[in-house]
């Protein structure tokens, strides 16, 4: 008898963190959308800088 209650003692401490279908989605859809509104925000930041003309000798004349 206590071997089947050290059984489930130690079933439910190795439980993970999504416990319904309905969690698994939302960890799903925010493992493929976040990454790319993070991507697409690092291009903007990336792309928006100051930039002088190709081959400028004077970089604030370009």
């Amino acid at each position: 008898m206590s071997d089947h209650s050290t059984a489930n003692a130690s079933d439910e401490a190795h439980t993970g963190p999504i416990k319904n279908p309905k969690q698994l989605l939302t960890a799903v859809a925010f493992s493929f959308i976040l990454p790319v509104f993070i991507i697409i925000g690092l291009v903007y930041v990336v792309t928006s800088g100051n930039k002088s003309g190709a081959g400028a000798v004077d970089p604030e004349r370009a």
